[in-house]
């Protein structure tokens, strides 16, 4: 049984929630009202700008195509999976016939679809960024502790510094493309 003074800790632990709940209440409703507002004025602004292919879109016609393109990658996943199947059905009578067989599981070749797309400059990006930490740090490592190497590396580091990675760009992609 909970005596007076347990009762009147409780009674603030039960104050406090209501504060903290109403509190976050509001916050979440200006935060809705914010995304809202954004969402209103890029329609109206979307809206005003005219190009040779008609006005911009706006959230509704983005979150359209959007949708499109999740239909699109649902059907493509669809149809790899059915072809998977139908080669391994196939697969199946030709081992049932001829045990013996020499069966193949060919990859499904279809067109990569936006989000598949994503996924591979994701990984791209990560594969990139793991090389050049595990180059970088090291590197970084060494010059910071033997002061002849920094002193050697040093100018070559002050003349390629100021140098955009943009400008970088086309060069690596020469070198990687041969």
């Amino acid at each position: 049984i909970p005596t007076r003074a347990d009762q009147a800790s409780l009674g603030g632990v039960e104050r406090l929630a209501r504060r903290f709940w109403r509190a976050r209440k509001h916050g979440a409703s200006i935060q809705l009202l914010g995304v809202l507002l954004f969402l209103g004025l890029w329609q109206w602004g979307a809206s005003q700008v005219q190009t040779s292919l008609g006005t911009l879109p706006g959230p509704l016609a983005t979150a359209s195509q959007l949708w499109s393109l999740g239909q699109e990658h649902l059907q493509e996943r669809e149809k790899a999976a059915a072809f998977l199947e139908r080669q391994q059905v196939r697969n199946a009578a030709r081992l049932a016939a001829d045990p013996a067989a020499e069966v193949k599981l060919r990859p499904y070749t279809g067109r990569p679809t936006f989000f598949d797309q994503i996924a591979t400059s994701l990984l791209t990006v990560l594969c990139g960024f793991g090389l050049a930490t595990l180059i970088a740090i090291p590197c970084g490592v060494l010059l910071g502790m033997n002061q002849g190497l920094y002193r050697a590396a040093n100018p070559v580091i002050q003349l390629l510094k100021p140098v955009s990675p943009l400008a970088w760009l086309p060069l690596i992609t020469l070198v990687v493309s041969a």
